[in-house]
């Protein structure tokens, strides 16, 4: 057995649920040719209230508009956090979110009055 499955049997246990066997397993294989490879990795907060924006007064933000599409996720607030992210990041830029006719009319409304 080599280093690397040793290394993955080892962590294995305490690794969560869904990451225990393809995730351990990429990533180590990541690591073993890292150097033909790139290897990131992104943690974002739920919440744009925990986002700090400062912003450049020597930059002009410019105009745009930023397109949301697809279904509105409600778990964790994912869509009404996202929009609230882009606020912050693109002040005063556009919003424009395209979604189907069968979403939630209560949930459309919440976002059309809060953004």
């Amino acid at each position: 057995m080599n280093l690397s499955n040793k290394l993955i049997n080892l962590l294995r246990p305490i690794a969560p649920q869904k990451f225990r066997n393809a995730g351990l397993k990429f990533y180590f294989n990541a690591w073993r040719n890292r150097d033909k490879f790139f290897i990131t990795s992104h943690l974002r907060p739920k919440f744009a209230a925990r986002v700090n924006v400062w912003p450049d007064e020597l930059k002009q933000t410019p105009k745009c508009a930023i397109i949301i599409q697809g279904p509105l996720l409600r778990e964790n607030n994912f869509t009404l956090e996202t929009i609230r992210l882009y606020k912050k990041i693109f002040p005063g830029s556009d919003i424009i979110i395209s979604t189907w006719d069968t979403e939630e009319k209560s949930y459309v409304k919440k976002i059309k009055e809060k953004y």
